[in-house]
């Protein structure tokens, strides 16, 4: 009885095709190809994408799909056991948006409660400083100064118009984040974030798909997802993606996409939060 990989190789010279060949149709590197023919598993990221070529091989050869993956199972068999689908789908997932709940609940309170504060403290002291001006010492009531006297306070100045206080809060504004790439080579590329406090990154995956995830130089998180599985994560400085299979992944990094549909292969996404402060000691070195 023939073994998988003389299968694979026999029928493929059978019909006369090259790996090359075989790579127009599957877009399976030859590399690949020629492991597959060689029974050499453990060149694959995971157990995933050596069942998927090999379903793709035997599709074009124009072999039992069934037959070529039950051979897959035996040589697994003998060598330990079957990492299955279903143990890839008890790793833990990288997170779930229940654990930001709280603290964003709790950081709009303290907002709130700062800026109730803050406008009761303003209100009060310019109250304690009219009645300073009108009573003296003795509690006997002054001369109320006239409205063309230089002692005045402008009531312009303790209350500004409304066109500008809107200008002032305005200007105030935080601006919108901005993503730059700053580094692209073949596999890797590096964006840089701006005029954000965390990177809030949103995965959604339309196939198979193995990623890698290292957030805020944490330990490494694993796992494969499927159609319409999405994640959702955030990092305070850095977060570094490795995807095996790009084309069935979409990314986006505080709302803006970062497009990888492009990617043929492995690629990691690399991402780095710029502070304020470092804008300036930059801007201060030049």
């Amino acid at each position: 009885m023939k073994e998988l990989g003389d299968i694979l190789r026999s029928t493929r010279e059978e019909k006369g095709m090259t790996h090359e060949e075989i790579f127009d149709l599957t877009k399976i590197q030859p590399r690949f190809l020629q492991a597959l023919e060689e029974e050499n598993f453990d060149i694959f990221p995971g157990e995933i994408y050596a069942k998927g070529s090999l379903k793709n091989y035997a599709q074009v050869l124009g072999l039992d799909e069934e037959m070529i993956l039950e051979k897959y199972k035996d040589i697994k068999e003998r060598e330990g056991p079957v990492h299955t689908e279903e143990k890839e789908n008890e790793i833990k997932p990288l997170y779930t948006k229940r654990d930001g709940i709280w603290r964003n609940m709790v950081i709009g309170i303290i907002v709130v409660l700062v800026l109730f504060g803050g406008i009761k403290g303003y209100q009060e002291f310019f109250a304690f400083e009219n009645n300073q001006e009108i009573n003296d010492p003795n509690g006997q009531e002054e001369e109320i100064p006239s409205n063309n006297s230089e002692e005045d306070i402008s009531n312009n100045e303790l209350f500004p118009d409304n066109d500008r206080a809107r200008e002032d809060e305005e200007d105030k504004k935080t601006p919108e984040p901005e993503l730059h790439l700053v580094e692209e080579s073949h596999n890797h590329e590096t964006y840089e974030l701006y005029n954000a406090e965390i990177i809030d990154l949103e995965l959604e995956f339309t196939g198979d798909c193995w990623i890698r995830m290292e957030a805020d130089d944490d330990d490494r998180d694993e796992a494969t997802y499927r159609d319409m599985d999405t994640v959702n994560r955030e990092a305070e400085s850095k977060v570094l993606v490795r995807f095996g299979n790009p084309p069935a992944a979409k990314i986006k990094v505080n709302g803006m996409e970062i497009n990888i549909a492009e990617r043929t292969s492995r690629v990691d996404i690399e991402i780095e939060l710029i502070e304020e402060n470092d804008i300036e000691n930059n801007d201060s070195d030049i």
